[in-house]
């Protein structure tokens, strides 16, 4: 990323250094990092880092951030691709680090009303569950079940599934996986696409959608604000899922009547391991606009609403901040740790390392 990107990690200009950093010349280095409060997430931060930068940098509040025992839990050996410095080299970049920005990057969980409506399992499950005892899943019931010499049920074959995602995942572990011998390409779009389902119903409401609109305008800011640098921000694939309907990428419906499987994109090839969704602020050397273009999972990728390269200008009218009022969406006030942080290019990612299922 470093490489595809330089300039994001060279120094800014003068007038874009943080009020913050210190008078030496790290401060010409605008690279401000946050994550949600899950120690994984930090991890994940500090293994980019050390991708990006080396050991040269520095982070201006590593005691608040390496001393906090949810980081030590989750980070475990991977905290240590960071070693603090006693006497910090003041021409590596200095970093602002702040860990638990989850008003801002888990806007889900700080929306009243959204939490109201997934505790409703019965509402947005219908859809799933149907398909769920569908034809086309109970065709792949019998067929596992032939193979196995077993009566299975639905529930069991979206399990096996599970399973075999799980050793995919761990191919060092389990070099051939025997739980995913079980299934025929065709039948695990079937069970996938049951998963895609319940993560549609469940992380897409329309109120997690437009609460999501709370971290665009930050980013937004982001993009207007500053002279150069970069902010890096790591949270988790259901806060990148409702980002992406936000700004228009993801347009179409999920139906359990799809029966069209093999010819469209599954949310696992949307937010894989380590996904990324990214904005880059360019200008042409004769020419005084800023351009955007946004990246998911380092490809380029257009956004409906505003083309592709689109410029600052236009994407700020086609998303003013008028039009994100997040306390009418959530019926909730705006939590006292939200955050707003400066910098070029805006990147969420999802988790690096996960080292448990989370259902």
């Amino acid at each position: 990323f470093a490489e595809a990107f330089p300039h994001l990690f060279a120094p800014s200009s003068p007038s874009s250094s943080s009020p913050s950093s210190s008078s030496s010349s790290s401060s010409s280095y605008n690279i401000e990092v946050g994550t949600t409060s899950k120690g994984r997430c930090a991890s994940s931060a500090l293994s980019f880092l050390h991708g990006a930068l080396s050991s040269h940098y520095h982070i201006l509040n590593e005691s608040r951030v390496l001393d906090k025992k949810d980081v030590g839990r989750h980070c475990g050996a991977m905290c240590g691709v960071y070693t603090p410095l006693s006497h910090p080299d003041p021409s590596t970049p200095a970093l602002s680090f702040h860990h638990g920005q989850d008003a801002l990057l888990r806007y889900y969980s700080a929306c009243k009303r959204y939490k109201a409506k997934e505790r409703d399992k019965a509402e947005w499950m219908t859809e799933s569950q149907q398909y769920l005892t569908g034809k086309v899943m109970k065709q792949v019931v019998v067929k596992l079940g032939r193979r196995l010499g077993l009566d299975i049920s639905p529930y069991d074959a979206v399990t096996l599934h599970v399973l075999c995602s799980l050793e995919v995942l761990l191919p060092r572990l389990t070099p051939h996986s025997d739980f995913c011998s079980l299934f025929r390409d065709e039948e695990m779009f079937v069970t996938a696409y049951y998963q895609d389902l319940l993560r549609y119903a469940g992380k897409l409401m329309p109120e997690a959608v437009d609460a999501s609109c709370i971290l665009w305008q930050d980013a937004l800011r982001f993009l207007n604000k500053s002279q150069g640098g970069v902010s890096l921000k790591f949270a988790h694939t259901e806060t990148i899922f409702p980002l992406l309907e936000h700004v228009g990428y993801l347009t179409e419906p999920m139906k359990g009547s799809n029966l069209s499987l093999t010819d469209r994109q599954f949310f696992g090839d949307l937010t894989p391991l380590a996904s990324n969704f990214f904005l880059v602020a360019m200008q042409c050397p004769d020419s005084q606009e800023t351009t955007i273009q946004a990246f998911l999972n380092e490809r380029p990728i257009e956004l409906s609403r505003c083309g592709t390269p689109c410029s600052l200008n236009k994407l700020l009218e086609v998303f003013p901040p008028s039009g994100c009022d997040f306390v009418a969406i959530c019926q909730e006030t705006l939590p006292t740790n939200y955050l707003i942080g400066a910098g070029l290019a805006v990147i969420v990612l999802g988790e690096l390392v996960r080292r448990r299922v989370i259902i």
